[in-house]
């Protein structure tokens, strides 16, 4: 039995449970030191090192499956088969990378799975927190409902908090900065360019540069 964290083995779930409480507990408290004079420098490693045991623990194999009516095809394609199965397997980690990015960023903290609130990266200090999507078309009419409600009910909990409904990727790259009643509670729909410069600011550059150069190193 794998650890999802750190990647370790063990040979019950017993002894997995009790070393993920000490991996929990040891994440927690490097995130944490992380905001002590706060560095970009150590946070740019921090994030690299992030992304690395994000993929290290996706599953991914690029086994090609037969098929009695594309054995043809699938023979011939084979490259680019499996470069759009690893292409996939990016893609499904994208969000992930995304709200740790975000997460630890100076003041914020990544919420991480299973939080009260439902939602994923807060700030206290700022008094913000946010649910974040890679792409406008991520929810389906649905869930962007049970999201904005999500965020509408931690607004009337929490009225000093900002209560942002983040989407990276919009229709258009500079994105939008609207405000949205829900519940008949006002949260805020900030997206793209817009979104990024409101975290990182004049370092929106230096972050976005860093997570490309990590995607790429990951050689599609």
């Amino acid at each position: 039995m794998e650890c999802k964290k750190c990647g370790k083995i063990y040979k019950t779930n017993q002894t997995l449970k009790k070393h993920s409480k000490k991996c929990d507990t040891k994440e927690e408290l490097k995130s944490a030191k992380l905001q002590i004079d706060f560095d970009i420098n150590t946070y740019i490693t921090f994030i690299n090192d992030e992304i690395a045991k994000c993929f290290k623990n996706s599953k991914y194999n690029d086994d090609i499956l037969e098929d009695i009516l594309l054995d043809d095809l699938i023979r011939k394609e084979q490259e680019q088969i499996k470069f759009a199965k690893k292409l996939k397997q990016i893609q499904m980690n994208i969000g992930k990378i995304w709200q740790i990015t975000i997460g630890n960023w100076k003041y914020f903290t990544d919420l991480g799975e299973g939080d009260i609130s439902g939602l994923d990266v807060k700030s206290d200090k700022l008094n913000i927190i946010m649910e974040i999507k890679n792409r406008y078309n991520t929810d389906n009419a649905s869930s962007r409902k049970t999201n904005y409600l999500k965020l509408a009910s931690y607004k009337k909990a929490n009225p000093e908090y900002i209560c942002i409904y983040a989407v990276i990727n919009d229709k258009k790259k500079l994105g939008k900065d609207e405000e949205i009643t829900i519940e008949n509670e006002k949260i805020r729909y900030l997206s793209g360019d817009k979104l990024l410069s409101f975290i990182f600011n004049d370092n929106k550059n230096i972050i976005l540069s860093n997570l490309k150069i990590q995607l790429q190193n990951l050689q599609l």
